[in-house]
C-alpha cells in the first residue's frame, strides 16, 4: 500500500532536517570519493588498461567498504540513504516526506558532485588552482580592473533604471512597462559591459559566471577569487555613487515577492543562472566552436533581459551575486541577500559541469577545433577569446605534423579573452583580400596593355617592312 506524505516546508527546514541533509551530503561525498577514486587509481596503476577480474574485485570492495562506512556514519542522523533511489523508495513507503526527500536528493547530488570535482582537482584534472604569481601578473591586474569598471557601469545602469522607475512613478508597484524598461536597461548595459571588458578579462561581470567557467577549467581558482573581489567592489561603488548622486534616494534591493518563500526564490535563481552561464559557454566559451563574435554579448544580454521579464516579479531575476551585493551594502539590508548567493552560485556551478565534460571530450582530439576566422599567426596564449582561453580549454599547444601536443602546465593557463581579436582578424583578412583583388586587377590591366603594345609594335614593324619592299 502506497503511503506518500507531502510534508511541509517548515518541517523540512527544522534543525534535525538540516542536520540530516548535512549528514547525507558528507556521507555521499565520502562514498563517491572512495568509489570513483578506486577506479581512477586502477586506471593509473594499469596505464588505463582494460578492467580485469582483480581490478573489478578491488573496485567492488572499495564501493562496498565505503558504503558500509557512509551508511554507518549517517544512520543515526539521516537514516544513511546516500542514494536518491533509496530515498524515493522510502518516500513511496511513507518513511520520509516528499519535500524532505527532495532535499535529500539535493544533498546527495551535491555530495557526489563535490567528490567528483575534488578528485578531478587532486588528480590534476581540468580545474586549475593557479598560483599567486600568475594572479598578480600585469595582464591579471588589468583584467581585475576591467572587471571592476565593467561591473560598476553595468550595476550603475541596472540599479539606476530601477531608481528612475521609482522616481517617475512615485514608488508605485512595478507594472509591465516598468518591468520591460528595467529588463532592457540590464540587457543593454550587460551587452556593453561584456563587450568592453571581453578583450581584457573575458567580460564575466558576474561571480556565478566566473565560478561556472572555473569549474569548466577556463580560469584558475585563485584568479577567479580576485575576479569576485573586483566584481563585488564594482557593484558596491556603483550603488554608493547612485545613492550620492540621487541625494540619498532608496536603493532597490532584490527580494522574493510576497506569497513566495526563500526556497522558491533559490530555485528560480538556480534555473535562470544556469541558463545564463550555459549561454555564455555556448556562444562565447565553447572550446570546439570558439566565440560567435559580436553575437556572444548580444545573446548574453538577451538571456538576462528575458530572464528578468520571466521572473522579475517573483525573485527579482538577479542571476548575479555582485548585482545583488552592491545594493544591500548601500541600503544596509542583508536579510534576503543569501538567496542571491546560493541560487546563482549553484546554478552557475551546475552549468560549469557540462562545460567541464565538453572540454574534456574536446581535448581527446588534437585537431578537432575549427574556427570561423582565419588561422592565428601568433601563439594562442597571446590571443584572448571571449570568456575563455583557447590554450586552457584545448590543453594543447601548436605542433607540426598533426601530432598530439603535450599538456600545458596548470600554472600557465590564461584566463583572458575577447571576440574583438576575432573581429580584427576578420577585418584584416577582408582588407587583405580586397587589396589582393585590386592588385590582381591592376596586373590584368597591365598585361592587356602589354599585349596591345606588342600587337601595335608588330603592326608598325609589318607596315615598315611592306613600305621598304614596295620602294
Amino acid at each position: 500500500m502506497v503511503k506518500i506524505a507531502f510534508g511541509s516546508i517548515g518541517d523540512s527546514f527544522s534543525f534535525p532536517s538540516l542536520k540530516a541533509y548535512l549528514a547525507e551530503f558528507i556521507a555521499t561525498l565520502l562514498f563517491v570519493f572512495a568509489g570513483v577514486g578506486s577506479a581512477i587509481a586502477y586506471n593509473k596503476l594499469t596505464s588505463d588498461a582494460a578492467l580485469d577480474p582483480p581490478g573489478l574485485v578491488a573496485v567492488a570492495l572499495a564501493h562496498a567498504f565505503a558504503l558500509f562506512v557512509g551508511v554507518s556514519m549517517a544512520a543515526n542522523v539521516s537514516g544513511g540513504h546516500l542514494n536518491p533511489a533509496v530515498t524515493f523508495g522510502l518516500a513511496i513507503g511513507g518513511n520520509i516526506t516528499i519535500i524532505t526527500g527532495l532535499f535529500y536528493w539535493i544533498a546527495q547530488l551535491l555530495g557526489s558532485t563535490v567528490a567528483g570535482l575534488l578528485l578531478k582537482f587532486v588528480t590534476n584534472g581540468l580545474i586549475a588552482f593557479g598560483s599567486i604569481g600568475d594572479s598578480f601578473s600585469v595582464p591579471s591586474l588589468k583584467a581585475y580592473l576591467a572587471e571592476f569598471i565593467a561591473t560598476l557601469l553595468f550595476v550603475f545602469a541596472g540599479v539606476g533604471s530601477a531608481i528612475a522607475y521609482n522616481k517617475l512613478t512615485f514608488d508605485a508597484a512595478l507594472n509591465p512597462p516598468g518591468l520591460v524598461a528595467v529588463a532592457l536597461a540590464h540587457a543593454f548595459a550587460l551587452f556593453v559591459g561584456v563587450s568592453m571588458a571581453a578583450n581584457v578579462s573575458g567580460g564575466h561581470l558576474n561571480p556565478a559566471v566566473t565560478l561556472g567557467l572555473a569549474i569548466g577549467g577556463n580560469i584558475t581558482i585563485i584568479t577567479g577569487l580576485f575576479y569576485w573581489i573586483a566584481q563585488l567592489l564594482g557593484s558596491t561603488v556603483a550603488c554608493l555613487l547612485l545613492k550620492f548622486a540621487t541625494n540619498g534616494m532608496a536603493i532597490p534591493t532584490h527580494g522574493v515577492a510576497s506569497g513566495m518563500n526563500a526556497v522558491e526564490g533559490v530555485v528560480m535563481e538556480i534555473v535562470i543562472t544556469f541558463a545564463l552561464v550555459y549561454t555564455v559557454y555556448a556562444t562565447a566559451a565553447d572550446p570546439k566552436k570558439g566565440s560567435l563574435g559580436i553575437i556572444a554579448p548580444i545573446a548574453i544580454g538577451f538571456i538576462v533581459g528575458a530572464n528578468i521579464l520571466a521572473v522579475g516579479p517573483f525573485s527579482g531575476g538577479s542571476m548575479n551575486p555582485a548585482r545583488s551585493f552592491g545594493p544591500v551594502v548601500a541600503a544596509g539590508d542583508f536579510s534576503q541577500n543569501w538567496i542571491y548567493w546560493v541560487g546563482p552560485l549553484i546554478g552557475g556551478g551546475l552549468a560549469g559541469l557540462p562545460i567541464d565534460i565538453y572540454a574534456a571530450a574536446t581535448t581527446s582530439y588534437p585537431n578537432a577545433h575549427h574556427h570561423l576566422t582565419p588561422p592565428r599567426t601568433t601563439p594562442p596564449s597571446t590571443q584572448p577569446t571571449l570568456y575563455r582561453c583557447t590554450a586552457a580549454t584545448t590543453n594543447k599547444v601548436p605542433q607540426s605534423n598533426n601530432t598530439p601536443a603535450p599538456p600545458i602546465p596548470l600554472n600557465r593557463r590564461h584566463h583572458h579573452g575577447s571576440f574583438a581579436d576575432r573581429c580584427k582578424e576578420e577585418v584584416v583578412a577582408a582588407a587583405t583580400q580586397q587589396i589582393s583583388s585590386v592588385f590582381a586587377a591592376k596586373r590584368r590591366r597591365a598585361d592587356r596593355c602589354r599585349r596591345r603594345y606588342a600587337i601595335s609594335m608588330a603592326t608598325v614593324s609589318e607596315a615598315m617592312v611592306v613600305t621598304v619592299v614596295a620602294n
